[in-house]
């Protein structure tokens, strides 16, 4: 495959999306090739990742959690914060609502190796 000049990609674009991008590339100081190819990356990656949302979701082997369920362990364990909550108070709470609905299998962990 022939490397393609992203100055030539560049000049396809309209002009204001031309000086978005530049400005953009400019005010984070990296190349605009670099920018480029992280911008597809990054792209690529959530296109993959949507794919596998898409066929987990077409197993539907798994049921969905009620609303009203999750709603009631989440107001059990965050009912107890309020706007003066130090942080470790707001993580201790998350940790335990976390560890509940794993308990109670409403959520799941899903783990893959690379």
């Amino acid at each position: 495959m022939s490397k393609i000049d992203n100055k030539n990609i560049i000049s396809l674009l309209k002009a204001d999306t031309q000086q978005k991008i530049l400005a953009f590339a400019d005010k984070v100081g990296i190349s605009l090739d670099a920018l480029l190819n992280t911008l597809i990356d990054d792209e690529i990656e959530r296109h993959r990742l949507l794919k596998i949302s898409d066929e987990i979701g077409k197993e539907g082997s798994k049921e969905t959690a009620p609303s009203q369920k999750i709603t009631k362990v989440c107001k059990k364990h965050l009912s107890v914060l309020d706007h003066e909550s130090e942080s470790f108070a707001i993580r201790k709470a998350i940790e335990t609502l976390h560890a509940d609905l794993l308990r109670q299998k409403i959520i799941s962990v899903n783990t893959r190796e690379r």
